[in-house]
């Protein structure tokens, strides 16, 4: 008999599911949920191997996938760890997988080709920097027709591309944007008639980040703002 500790984060849970003995000819779980999550910390070429031998137990099971690296920035550390994340996200299905975080990982091929092979069907999405946008990020962004929330964190620049793709996502209710550079004029993002969460975050202002007001948003709830410098929106709602 094999009793697993209920929380649904906790390590000793995941890791005895991956335990089992070669002796055992059934294993029967009254709720599977301890597989339909893919939960991993760290960069280092031994935690990819571990990410990779879960997912290839588990990934076809998995519906929500929890990345957290080391925050990796030079180019060849990036380029060595990402053959084996794509691995991993390859076993990812992408009619049953629902939420995806990538945060402190490198964004690069081919990890981003899997990203846009996941994109469709989800309904939320973070993709967390530090790290220069996807290849083709705005024709990534305009593939989540099903998104109810993105977050864009620390990335170095965020284009007005990628800003109008997301207005065009009829679904979204959450956008989280933090940006080094600039960020784009804001005012497409009005379209999102249905967001009731925006924050908008840049590192560095030139002529002053264009503030929008709430009433701009008839479902807004929560808005938040940060810059060096801010200027307030002219347009005006009736």
């Amino acid at each position: 008999m094999l009793q697993i500790c209920r929380h649904r984060w906790c390590a000793c849970r995941r890791g005895a599911l991956l335990l089992v003995s070669k002796r055992w000819l059934h294993v029967y779980l009254a709720k599977p949920d301890a597989w339909t999550d893919l939960t991993a910390n760290g960069d280092t070429p031994a935690d990819m191997a571990r990410l990779l031998q879960r997912a290839q137990r588990t990934g076809r099971l998995c519906v929500a996938a929890f990345l957290q690296g080391g925050w990796v920035e030079q180019a060849a550390a990036a380029a060595a760890m990402a053959p084996q994340l794509a691995q991993a996200l390859r076993c990812l299905r992408p009619e049953r997988l629902e939420a995806l975080l990538m945060g402190g990982l490198p964004l690069v091929e081919p990890v981003a080709s899997e990203v846009h092979r996941l994109a469709p069907l989800l309904g939320e999405l973070a993709l967390q920097g530090p790290a220069s946008p996807p290849p083709d990020a705005a024709a990534l962004v305009g593939q989540l027709t099903a998104l109810r929330m993105l977050d864009l964190s620390i990335w170095r620049n965020i284009s007005p591309e990628v800003l109008a793709a997301i207005s065009r996502l009829p679904w979204l209710t959450e956008l989280y944007l933090w940006s080094e550079a600039p960020l784009p004029d804001p005012a497409t993002l009005t379209a999102l008639e249905g967001l009731t969460r925006l924050e908008l975050k840049e590192e560095r202002s030139e002529h002053g980040l264009c503030v929008l007001s709430a009433a701009c948003f008839p479902r807004l709830a929560q808005l938040a703002y940060s810059a060096e410098n801010m200027m307030v929106s002219q347009r005006r709602t009736f």
